[in-house]
């Protein structure tokens, strides 16, 4: 319902193509599935195993893609090493660690409902870090 009223706020919606809405479904599908997966059938699975299975599926599905559509060249600089370490220690190892033990131990629909503090989050962080 939040994702409606701002789409009807701008009075417009810029889809880029009808595969990118194809893909941005796939993954609301996909996370939404993961979740119940993990609540019903991921009690008995240790969260670094969790967590170990999930990036390897990932890097299986995006490798090809990224080999095949991208020019594989990175020009390494301190801040896209500060990104990556905090992008990987931060939102990857220690943010889906929290996220399958919240879900294990709680209700997956209560758990979902934390995403909704990501967009105020990310205004704080933009404000205090970018100055927007």
């Amino acid at each position: 319902a939040g994702a409606v009223l701002v789409i009807l706020a701008r009075s417009s919606v810029d889809i880029a193509s009808p595969w990118a809405l194809a893909f941005a479904l796939l993954a609301l599908a996909c996370i939404t599935g993961g979740t119940l997966w993990e609540k019903r059938f991921g009690t008995d699975v240790h969260p670094v195993t969790a967590n170990l299975v999930q990036y390897v599926v990932g890097l299986a599905v995006t490798a090809p893609l990224a080999f095949a559509l991208e020019p594989m060249h990175v020009e390494w600089t301190a801040g896209l090493a500060g990104s990556l370490a905090y992008l990987v220690t931060c939102n990857s190892l220690i943010a889906i660690s929290l996220l399958l033990a919240m879900v294990r131990y709680g209700e997956a629909s209560r758990v979902s409902a934390l995403f909704f503090l990501i967009p105020p989050a990310t205004a704080l962080i933009a404000l205090v870090v970018l100055g927007e």
